[in-house]
């Protein structure tokens, strides 16, 4: 048994939730349309991973963006080492990750287009088979 993570079980359970909440309030759900999303649920799982893969790619971009203000901070810690409050050793480690992140950003723009590609491609090809879960 592959074993997905908390997100991937997490973001379905949200979104049969969220399917049972988007019928009408007035109306009753029948246990055959429980039953059948119950049913479809598993056959999605695939393309909800890679839904979040997806999700982490565009979170990571802006955060490997703002890192690399990190190298400006880095020297600055450094240069001000001898103030109360401000380290070398977190100076270095600013400066490190301010030279690592435009690498990390790079690629992570250049990934991103084939991300969206396979998410894309996942989901086309999860509908059918949820669709056919469905009797």
């Amino acid at each position: 048994m592959q074993r997905t993570g908390f997100w991937p079980g997490c973001v379905g359970w949200l979104m049969l939730a969220a399917g049972l909440m988007a019928t009408s309030a007035v109306s009753a759900i029948d246990p055959a349309t429980v039953a059948a999303v119950t049913r479809a649920l598993p056959e999605a799982r695939p393309a909800l991973s890679h839904v979040v893969g997806l999700g982490r790619a565009v979170v990571d971009l802006p955060v490997h963006a703002v890192r690399v203000l990190y190298l400006p901070l880095g020297v600055v810690e450094c240069v001000g080492a001898p103030l109360p409050g401000v380290s070398f050793m977190s100076g270095l480690s600013h400066i490190g990750s301010g030279v690592l992140a435009p690498f990390r950003l790079l690629g992570n723009v250049i990934t991103f287009p084939a991300k969206v590609v396979e998410t894309v491609e996942a989901v086309a090809t999860a509908i059918p088979r949820a669709a056919s879960a469905v009797p």
